[in-house]
C-alpha cells in the first residue's frame, strides 16, 4: 500500500527542490532501505515526463558494499504486465488488477554496478 506522505515528499523534492520538468534527466540515490520514497521519485518522473536514472546501494554485514544503477525504461508493454500479475500472488494482492493504475513497470538500461569494501579494490560492472 502506498504511503501518501512519501507520495506529496516525491512531488515536493521534484516539482520545488529539484524543479524537474519534462525531458530532464534526474539522478536518484538511496540505499535499499528507501525503497519505497525511491520508487515514489521514479513514478512522479515518469508523470512528470523526466528521465530517472537509479542507484541503489546495500552494504553487507562483511563491510562491503552493492551500488547498482541505471536508467529507468518505463514499459506498458500489457503481456508482460499479465505475465508478472499472474506469477506473482504479492502483485494481485498490492494493485487487485493488471489495470490498476499504480501497477507500472520498467527495467534499468546502462547498468552499472560496483562492489565496494575497506579492505580490497573496487570491483566495476558494465553493461
Amino acid at each position: 500500500m502506498r504511503d501518501p506522505r512519501l507520495e506529496k515528499l516525491a512531488k515536493s523534492l521534484l516539482h520545488y527542490s529539484v524543479e524537474a520538468k519534462e525531458g530532464h534527466h534526474v539522478l536518484i540515490k538511496g540505499h535499499v532501505s528507501t525503497k519505497p520514497l525511491l520508487l515514489e521519485l521514479v513514478k512522479e518522473c515518469k508523470n512528470i515526463g523526466a528521465h530517472p536514472h537509479v542507484e541503489l546501494c546495500v552494504s553487507g554485514e562483511n563491510m562491503s558494499w552493492l551500488r547498482l544503477g541505471g536508467q529507468v525504461v518505463f514499459s506498458d508493454r500489457l503481456e508482460v504486465k499479465e505475465k508478472i500479475f499472474n506469477l506473482s500472488s504479492i502483485v494481485r494482492d498490492v494493485y487487485k488488477s493488471k489495470d490498476n493504475p499504480e501497477f507500472v513497470i520498467f527495467y534499468l538500461k546502462e547498468i552499472s554496478a560496483s562492489i565496494s569494501s575497506f579492505v580490497e579494490p573496487v570491483k566495476i560492472f558494465n553493461q
